[in-house]
């Protein structure tokens, strides 16, 4: 598909622009409500993660709305400052999926699923100030051509912002949100990774009509080509979760009966030997957190970390549900079914 004026256009009656291909909304957001630094631990089930040096962002469906429930109407966004403590909230973002951060904005995501499409009050592309919560930019989806349903992919860094929904990924500028360049999936997108201590950008994809394979693969972040591409699993069954590290990347998928967790090289996308470790189940997720490797097994109610480079389980704690898992040196956060806090260090880990 072309990437013409049609490719993004901003909700809310904007006209689009021709010289950027999208215009420049500056709505602004719901107002950001502060609360006290304790009350992160309560906000509800959280969703999705991201993280920068100053804060956390969490998106929540909020407890007593339409609880534990991913894409909820009522979903929320909550900044955690990191040095205080201090706690914003901003929203409904009706069917809010998935999040992406830098110091300067945050980006949540949609998809083509919520209660029926198009869908006047569905989230699609929103940007707010990182450290506000306001000004916000919205711009409708693309077209997915796809039938099934398909998920913003988010990853962010600096000025940019990369994109994948169905079978395409974009580049937009931060700024504008305007289309830098874009290029075809093999698959429906179902995961983006930006690994910016290595520059490289990775995408899983489910399968396609015409292919049988989940794909994993790493794109060029500038032009987004295909750089290299190797078969995975979790076809048909919502594609592999991607997540990067330094050296290598990690990939969890379903497989129909039970969950699988891959090791692989950063350099080639090589299969990497794992030691030995307990079944997981089809809820299996896994994040890259610093230098810290984390299993989260929702259907089994398991939070484990593992040996970075062997893959072998080091310690293991009971969690409700599972949870996400975000990180760096600085600290290491948990968003579960209860809220978010920060996850206690744990030598073995």
């Amino acid at each position: 598909m072309a990437v013409a004026v049609a490719a993004l256009v901003l909700a809310s009656g904007c006209q689009a622009s021709s010289s950027q291909n999208v215009s420049v909304s500056t709505n602004a957001a719901p107002s950001p409500t502060p609360l006290p630094a304790a009350s992160a631990g309560s906000l509800g089930f959280i969703t999705a993660l991201a993280l920068t040096g100053q804060a956390v962002f969490a998106l929540y469906a909020p407890n007593g709305t339409e609880g534990q429930l991913r894409g909820a109407t009522s979903t929320m966004l909550a900044r955690l400052d990191r040095s205080s403590g201090a706690v914003l909230t901003t929203g409904p973002f009706s069917g809010a999926m998935t999040i992406a951060a830098t110091d300067s904005w945050v980006w949540i995501g949609g998809g083509n699923d919520y209660l029926a499409t198009p869908n006047p009050n569905a989230t699609g592309l929103i940007r707010l100030n990182a450290k506000t919560l306001s000004n916000q930019l919205s711009i409708r989806l693309p077209d997915a051509q796809v039938t099934a349903p398909a998920m913003v992919q988010l990853a962010a860094w600096d000025q940019r912002v990369w994109l994948a929904y169905g079978r395409r990924i974009y580049l937009l500028t931060a700024a504008t949100g305007a289309v830098l360049a874009s290029s075809h999936l093999p698959g429906i997108a179902s995961s983006l990774a930006y690994e910016p201590s290595t520059s490289k950008l990775y995408v899983g994809s489910d399968a396609g009509s015409n292919q049988t394979q989940a794909t994993v693969s790493e794109r060029d972040p500038a032009d987004l080509h295909g750089l290299v591409t190797a078969s995975t699993g979790g076809a048909d069954l919502g594609g592999p979760d991607v997540t990067p590290s330094q050296s290598d990347i990690w990939i969890a998928f379903a497989t129909g009966m039970l969950g699988q967790v891959e090791h692989r090289r950063a350099s080639d996308l090589a299969l990497e030997p794992m030691a030995n470790h307990p079944q997981f189940t089809n809820g299996v997720r896994v994040f890259a957190a610093g230098r810290q490797i984390w299993v989260s097994d929702s259907m089994a109610g398991k939070l484990d970390c593992l040996d970075p480079a062997s893959g072998a389980v080091r310690a293991s704690r009971d969690l409700v549900q599972g949870g996400i898992v975000v990180g760096d040196a600085a600290g290491v956060y948990l968003g579960a079914a209860t809220g978010l806090s920060v996850l206690a260090a744990d030598p073995r880990c």
